[in-house]
């Protein structure tokens, strides 16, 4: 008959079992619920690339990119957020759980208004396997500001290739008058 774990242990001095349990590594004892030691800083926050800290002028659709922290885990998700404040006490575009290692997002027109500031940040859950993903802390928290749009009419296409495919009928039209 086999000796069970716990009469194996029974042979050791509680000095030497307490003195086990400090030196076993985080993590040890895997799936019953119990770690041991300290768990570490937690997932790495991703690292904010585009666009810069306190850009100005940007589109109402803007596209936010990351970089992935260094892991062992691989990114599963990323959450986004963009708001009015730095707190986020009510953020505006949220987007959440976008599958797999997306570094970009593209805020969903109709969420941003022109010449006003937004704050930024995202979180990463980084994954192993199913019961093994864990949340990064939140990013830095960067802000933009988007740009003025002007009313009225006008030209359709501020485009210098827009603009040349309106003024080249009418260069021949005027051409052609002249001869």
């Amino acid at each position: 008959m086999r000796p069970s774990s716990f009469r194996y242990l029974l042979k050791f001095s509680a000095a030497t079992l307490l003195l086990m349990v400090f030196l076993m590594s985080p993590g040890f004892v895997k799936g019953s619920g119990m770690t041991f030691g300290d768990p570490g800083p937690g997932a790495p926050a991703p690292e904010l690339i585009s666009p810069a800290d306190e850009s100005k002028d940007l589109s109402l659709t803007p596209e936010l990119e990351i970089e992935f922290a260094a892991s062992p885990a691989e990114p599963e998700a990323t959450q986004w957020q963009v708001g009015t404040d730095r707190a986020f006490s009510s953020p505006l575009a949220v987007e959440k759980e976008l599958p797999g290692d997306t570094a970009t997002w593209t805020v969903p027109a109709g969420k941003l208004k022109a010449g006003t500031t937004y704050y930024w940040r995202v979180k990463v859950l980084y994954g192993s396997g199913p019961e093994s993903s864990e949340w990064s802390e939140w990013s830095e928290t960067w802000n933009f500001t988007t740009g003025n749009t002007s009313g009225g009419g006008g030209c359709l296409s501020t485009s210098a290739a827009g603009a040349l495919g309106l003024l080249l009928p009418l260069g021949f039209v005027l051409l052609r008058r002249r001869n």
